[in-house]
């Protein structure tokens, strides 16, 4: 399975890719950002793509997260998770969220766990509306010439569907940002990644919930996707607030 780095034209696979890959941040980094217990260098280009370099207050290397910005949804928050460790962790909300009792959201369209990388600046934020850019960095696709094809391929999914599939996963130290999304291509881009000169595809997709930004390891595909395909299968999703 290729790793979620490769969706935006990096290599991550081996330890010294990775390690090349931390290297990159420390000497291309143009943001900062901080909380209480950790540093964040980040990598931002152009097309969207960003690498987040997280250190402990002892300046040691806890994670590097991945990133692409994807348009704005609004996430109804029920609460967060913070790993104390390695300053990652996960939002838990509601996307087009409608409507909140006792406590938590309890009406939207789809329940959904957005993994954050600097979700350890963001304080409480529980039973809020929130803006996010949300993306979805694929795992194991499936692509279909368009609707007719889809629907004759005896698929269990709806062409227009989203499962928060990570959360079904058997307990809360196992929940997961991870997505089943199903829908159609209404824009392709082939974007390259202006550090390694890798290309990568990003495409926007309509599905139940709305256009979700989405991107792809070129090695994905057999031959460019195109607007009018069904492309389904499992993702992780990965967002941040707007500001």
């Amino acid at each position: 399975m290729l790793s979620n780095y490769q969706n935006i034209g990096f290599l991550g696979e081996t330890e010294q890719q990775y390690n090349q890959l931390i290297e990159l941040v420390i000497k291309h980094k143009n943001h900062q950002q901080h909380s209480h217990d950790f540093n964040y260098d980040i990598y931002r280009d152009m097309n969207g793509l960003e690498l987040w370099l997280i250190l402990n207050s002892n300046h040691q290397i806890t994670s590097l997260e991945p990133y692409f910005k994807g348009q704005t949804h609004q996430i109804g928050v029920d609460g967060l998770f913070v790993d104390e460790v390695y300053g990652t962790g996960w939002v838990q909300g509601w996307i087009n969220a409608t409507a909140y009792e006792n406590d938590e959201w309890v009406n939207g369209d789809c329940p959904l766990i957005i993994d954050v990388p600097n979700v350890a600046t963001l304080g409480d934020i529980g039973g809020h509306i929130i803006q996010m850019n949300l993306c979805a960095f694929a795992r194991e696709i499936e692509i279909f010439d368009n609707q007719e094809s889809y629907d004759n391929s005896g698929q269990i999914w709806a062409s227009e569907s989203l499962s928060p599939s990570g959360m079904f996963t058997g307990g809360e130290g196992n929940i997961t940002a991870r997505i089943h999304l199903s829908g159609e291509v209404v824009k392709v881009n082939c974007l390259v990644n202006k550090l390694t000169n890798l290309k990568f595809y990003h495409c926007q997709i309509k599905s139940y919930g709305g256009i979700f930004d989405a991107v792809y390891a070129i090695d994905l595909f057999e031959k460019m996707p195109k607007t009018g395909n069904i492309i389904t299968g499992n993702y992780w999703l990965t967002g941040q607030i707007c500001h």
